[in-house]
């Protein structure tokens, strides 16, 4: 019989909250502890690898092909590296967004590296949303999680509701 695979739900943003202070890009090129700014062509690599590590804790997830990758998003139509935001702890990649502008802007993939956890990673990667949102007038940043993940947890505690809630279906085979 058919049997409930995930729950994921589709979030509005919380209201905005004062993040840390980040350097600006051109500090953030030259600084040696916890840097955020937009990735470079060379981090692709560092950055699928954080995303792949981040996605592999969910069930029944496969991985996503390099190519495949850089096609759904640093060579899809209309990317911008504005588009990709980095998060970097002493040079090493620890925390990333992917964000889609269509008449708003949509949080298509977020992951913090599992050692980075309880930073405030997601909440700062989340306002660089929320200010590329104001940036071009938009009054909505949404994003999509499954509830089998512990990134539902973090965004009820940045304060999120669930906008609506829908459940996959697998039949056993």
């Amino acid at each position: 019989g058919r049997r409930p695979r995930r729950s994921p739900g589709a979030w509005p943003p919380p209201a905005p909250a004062p993040s840390r202070q980040r350097p600006s890009p051109r500090a953030a090129r030259r600084c040696a502890g916890v840097c955020a700014r937009r990735e470079t062509p060379e981090e692709h690599d560092a950055v699928l690898a954080l995303f792949e590590e981040a996605f592999s804790e969910h069930q029944d997830r496969h991985p996503v092909d390099p190519a495949r990758w850089r096609a759904m998003t640093v060579e899809r139509d209309g990317f911008t590296p504005e588009d990709l935001i980095v998060i970097r702890e002493d040079g090493t990649v620890v925390a990333a967004a992917f964000i889609i502008d269509v008449d708003e802007i949509w949080v298509d993939k977020l992951a913090v590296a599992a050692s980075a956890r309880g930073r405030g990673y997601a909440r700062d990667l989340l306002a660089a949303a929320r200010s590329r949102a104001a940036s071009r007038g938009h009054a909505r940043v949404r994003l999509s999680t499954d509830s089998n993940t512990s990134a539902l947890e973090v965004y009820t505690r940045l304060g999120m509701d669930v906008e609506r809630s829908y459940t996959h279906w697998a039949v056993d085979l």
